[in-house]
């Protein structure tokens, strides 16, 4: 049975599978990488152009992830958030053309990486020997050994070539919340060194959410962005082509204008707006048209948080300078690092590549921000607790039997005496309301 034509334009999808790479990074000797392969056919009786579509997963850096593209080209799509290698494959009857893209596994914690865990968290609890945090530190310590030992053991066991990718990949999210673990004990351990100013040399602790910003949320450049649609008709008559198209997730629907063809609406479900042709667009045989969209630029970093997180990571590196030096360094690191962010420039042209690098430069943003907030929560003055150690407390002596006694015979007397105050009132308020019943009933008599 021949299959339809919407079946023949189809790419199948045939498997994932896993090689190792040809050059292995010298800081990870067992890094792996992952091919995402996809088989494009035409079962039909004539040449047909076939598109191929392979979705990267989520969170992927197409700068530092992305090995080897296998003469696809990467496209940005704003509404997933995720980039999408795509090709055309023009194909004979029957024949067949496989795609391969090459990713970095970014599933795997490096083993080098946990080593270096273990050996900050030794060193933290080493330089707390003789402090008030000295136990605690152990008790750190010994938790963080153990969940290091679960992680290596896991990764071991869903390895690739060990599961299958799916599985490789799913098995990800444990390990996550296994190291997050590690890190917030990590984190004890630093706060525990920079309260009894100990220099930490490095800080691997979870940093804080990031509080609600509304310089981050509600700036807007001034100059608005313009989105250009394309519609073709390649058929040998006029057509109607109906249009609807989803915007970035950061527009809202007071940010756009349009000519009065295109309506502006919302969708809830997706958290999205969008632009919809009332009655389609006409397009002449053989034509292309162009609809413009404009909108709201708000795909430009705010130059004031900007100058803010600037201010803060300068006054952190100042305060800490002479002091802790390894936290003045990694304050003078993030200024570094915010001057690169502000020195980005978007494209010329507003597409899914000027989208998808302001999110990028947002998310290191963001990023810089909550290691700001970590060394700001770091130096804020503790308050000491008091320890009573064990022997102290051991010293203390109970009190004799008799002063037992007296001391029940003191709570028994107050007991008894809160009772009859007690009583003594309500015996009273209720001679009150039998007085004025009889008042009202000869009151009544008289009437």
């Amino acid at each position: 049975m021949k299959m339809s034509l919407k079946h023949a334009a189809k790419a199948v999808l045939l498997a994932l599978a896993v090689t190792l790479p040809a050059l292995l990074p010298e800081s990870n000797l067992q890094a792996q990488n992952i091919v995402f392969r996809m088989r494009a056919a035409n079962p039909s009786e004539w040449t047909r152009s076939v598109p191929v579509t392979i979705n990267l997963p989520k969170g992927i850096d197409p700068e530092k992830d992305v090995s080897d593209l296998g003469g696809m080209e990467l496209r940005y799509n704003m509404e997933e958030g995720i980039y999408v290698a795509a090709a055309t494959a023009e194909l004979e009857k029957g024949q067949n053309q496989d795609f391969a893209v090459v990713i970095r596994d970014v599933w795997t914690v490096p083993p080098d990486y946990l080593e270096r865990l273990g050996l900050h968290a030794q060193s933290l609890t080493t330089a707390l020997t003789k402090t008030t945090h000295s136990e605690d530190a152990v008790r750190l310590k010994l938790q963080i050994d153990e969940m290091l030992a679960q992680l290596a053991e896991r990764q071991r066991r869903y390895s690739i070539g060990s599961v299958r990718v799916v599985e490789h990949i799913d098995a990800f999210e444990k390990t996550g919340e296994l190291l997050n673990i590690v890190r917030e004990d990590i984190g004890k351990l630093e706060t525990f060194a920079v309260g009894m100013k100990i220099d930490p040399k490095e800080l691997h602790g979870i940093p804080p959410s990031l509080p609600e910003s509304e310089e981050k949320q509600k700036f807007v450049a001034e100059r608005p962005v313009v989105f250009k649609m394309r519609l073709e008709n390649p058929a040998g008559s006029e057509r109607v082509i109906p249009l609807k198209e989803y915007l970035p997730s950061e527009v809202l629907p007071e940010d756009v204008e349009t000519d009065d063809r295109l309506d502006v609406r919302y969708d809830d479900e997706r958290g999205a707006c969008f632009v919809e042709a009332r009655e389609g667009i006409r397009v002449a045989a053989g034509e292309e048209v162009q609809i413009d969209v404009t909108m709201s630029n708000r795909w430009v970093i705010s130059p004031l948080r900007l100058e803010e997180l600037v201010t803060r990571a300068t006054n952190a590196q100042a305060v800490t300078q002479g002091i802790m030096d390894s936290i003045s360094k990694m304050a003078a690191g993030l200024a570094g690092e915010l001057a690169e962010v502000g020195e980005w420039k978007p494209p010329e042209e507003f597409n899914a590549d000027y989208v998808a690098q302001f999110r990028r430069q947002a998310g290191r943003l963001d990023s810089i921000e909550r290691s700001i907030l970590q060394i700001e929560e770091l130096l804020k003055p503790k308050k000491q607790q008091t320890v009573f150690s064990a022997k102290l407390l051991e010293r203390v002596q109970a009190p004799s039997r008799s002063t037992t006694w007296i001391i029940i015979y003191i709570v028994l007397g107050f007991l008894g005496i809160v009772s009859l105050l007690f009583f003594l009132r309500w015996y009273g308020k209720a001679g009150d309301e039998q007085l004025a019943a009889i008042a009202r009933e000869n009151s009544d008599e008289t009437g």
